[in-house]
């Protein structure tokens, strides 16, 4: 969504990441035969295994949080997915100034620290763009998401990130802590 690099540039079949020799197989599967080790899909038939590594995936679904699908693309945005980052540069060209919110609705995530790591992008690209000092960037985080790990080291984690972040002008950082993770 920063422009640095083009569509054609980015995005490739799934086949193109797949080395000669292996079997790509993209159909719905319908059922695991655990004790004869095979698989059936929906529209490729059956196969059998030796050893089974189911992929599920995750996708962000905006019509699952009520109110959002309503906003999605329009003033809230994601960038998990090709057309969504597509949208987010149109509304990042848009954005004259103001609050600019990321926040982590929900773990888990693809990738848990790619909401920091697009903190630290879209701070360099409203510093790129001479609107830094007209946005307020807040960052909320539910505490322990970025690895789901022990609130000691999280604190330790956070000790480590504040002073990179204290550079950036006027980045909030908020965390909620819960029972969980307060100790």
């Amino acid at each position: 969504p920063f422009g640095i690099n083009t569509p054609k540039e980015i995005r490739k079949t799934k086949r193109e990441f797949i080395k000669p020799g292996i079997d790509f197989v993209i159909s719905e599967l319908v059922n695991v035969d655990w004790d004869k080790q095979e698989v059936t899909t929906n529209t490729e038939g059956k196969f059998t295994y030796d050893i089974l590594i189911m992929s599920t995936g995750c996708d962000a679904l905006p019509e699952e949080v009520e109110g959002l699908a309503e906003t999605w693309n329009k003033d809230v945005f994601g960038y998990y997915r090709f057309d969504d980052c597509l949208e987010l540069k149109k509304g990042l060209a848009a954005f004259e100034g103001g609050k600019l919110v990321v926040n982590i609705a929900e773990m888990p995530i693809k990738c848990p620290v790619a909401p920091l790591e697009f903190a630290f992008l879209v701070d360099w690209h409203l510093h790129k763009r001479g609107i830094r000092d007209k946005v307020e960037l807040n960052f909320f985080n539910e505490g322990r998401a970025f690895f789901d790990c022990s609130a000691k080291f999280v604190v330790k984690l956070n000790v480590c990130f504040i002073p990179l972040m204290s550079s950036m002008h006027a980045l909030s950082v908020f965390l909620a802590l819960t029972k969980s993770n307060k100790d």
